[in-house]
């Protein structure tokens, strides 16, 4: 069941820890919202009198929306602020709704939010519940897969204990336009925003959501610029589109139950590490109320942001990837490298190795091979997850497909 919000009589009401999904109908037709609306967000107020503050986002032509996940049983009061204070559709719109006990068994709608709490080496759900990250990779999965695919994959993730799901949520090195050969965004200097394009990856993420798992969506493909290799967003684009892709994307799916991934395959460190601080400052550092979804970085092989972001206040989860290779050198740079190493030193925060090697990606890579990679990066640092990864599975490929940008890339037996 997809937890939106429904409507009994005038009060909508939504379920705790599911998703109060509101429309709002825009007086002025702008022809480009994500420069000429430069502030629409919400402030929510609990029935307790707690607040929280979120971004709405557009969603096409006059309409907006907001999307936000009550944590409170009771009547919450809400009032809409936007920039452009002649927009009447807009600005200062109020309404109500109720939120109920949630009757689901699923441990996200028990629990409720995988957060970070400070000083702590592991996620918890909000009622401090443990979490443990047990992500499976699948990058292109929401932007090719069938509805029948996409529900099978889940449903066998869910049969073998899976929590989070890893993906893309643009097109990117590996995928140039979702299965309706649509794109995100185009433009450069000044991106334009395709909702279709997230429409389309709205029912995706909720199915995730829907089968009790965690959407880790990766909001910048961030393999550094090379030839042929030019659709990473988080790399090509200057940095104040960057973050306005970002923002957008935390706008339209931060009501969910969902771990951020702010960069993809990226390289973090010496002339790429300003940019990516700012980047991450100003998507996940400004100022707002409520708490929010952890954060991480998924780093290319073998880099180590550890040290570097130490002192991030936006980032929750030192991601590190380990690679795909099961030489002398992979091996110690898990048992040995600076994730274990340094874990000690350094602000408690989860250390996950994000991408270990994939199976099937070359001839050495066997199941026995992920296991041993799993097993010793899950100890080799305070356990807080570990994620898998399959070459039939990530690119989402189908027989006679070659992966985009990869060249002959492994084998693809696993499904």
């Amino acid at each position: 069941m997809v937890h939106y919000s429904t409507s009994s009589g005038s009060l909508a009401r939504v379920p705790q820890w599911g998703v109060f999904d509101h429309g709002f109908r825009s007086e002025i037709l702008y022809a480009n919202p994500l420069h000429e609306v430069a502030l629409f967000r919400i402030l929510f107020t609990s029935p307790s009198g707690s607040k929280k503050q979120v971004d709405g986002f557009w969603d096409g032509g006059h309409d907006w929306r907001v999307r936000f996940m009550p944590d409170e049983p009771g009547e919450w009061q809400y009032v809409t602020e936007c920039s452009d204070r002649t927009n009447a559709g807009l600005d200062q719109q109020e309404g109500q709704f109720f939120c109920e006990p949630s009757t689901s068994t699923l441990p996200i709608y028990q629990h409720g939010a995988v957060v970070h709490r400070s000083g702590e080496h592991h996620l918890r759900y909000a009622d401090g519940t443990p979490f443990f990250y047990a992500a499976c990779t699948a990058w292109n999965g929401p932007l090719k897969s069938t509805e029948d695919e996409w529900t099978a994959y889940l449903e066998h993730r869910v049969r073998h204990h899976y929590t989070a799901i890893q993906f893309v949520a643009t097109q990117w090195r590996g995928c140039d336009t979702n299965s309706h050969l649509q794109t995100a965004y185009t433009g450069y200097r000044r991106i334009t925003i395709n909702p279709v394009f997230f429409q389309y990856l709205d029912h995706k993420i909720d199915q995730i959501n829907a089968h009790g798992l965690v959407a880790a969506p990766v909001l910048l493909w961030a393999l550094p610029f090379r030839r042929g290799r030019d659709l990473s967003p988080g790399a090509k684009l200057p940095r104040d589109q960057a973050v306005r892709l970002a923002r957008y994307i935390v706008a339209r799916y931060g009501g969910h139950h969902v771990i951020w991934l702010l960069g993809g395959d990226g390289f973090y460190l010496k002339f790429y590490e300003s940019r990516w601080k700012h980047i991450g400052r100003k998507v996940f550092g400004h100022s707002s109320l409520g708490e929010r979804a952890p954060v991480a970085l998924h780093p290319m092989g073998r880099s180590w942001i550890g040290e570097a972001y130490a002192r991030e206040p936006w980032l929750d989860i030192v991601g590190y990837q380990s690679g795909h290779s099961t030489d002398r050198a992979a091996v110690e740079f898990i048992t040995r490298g600076p994730a274990a190493r340094t874990g000690s030193s350094l602000p408690a925060r989860p250390t996950i190795n994000m991408e270990p090697c994939y199976e099937e990606i070359n001839p050495s890579v066997d199941a026995t091979a992920v296991r041993n990679a799993s097993y010793w990066s899950v100890f080799a640092t305070p356990p807080a997850g570990i994620t898998y990864g399959a070459n039939g599975i990530w690119p989402w490929i189908r027989p006679g497909e070659r992966i985009l940008n990869h060249g002959a890339l492994g084998r693809s037996t696993t499904r």
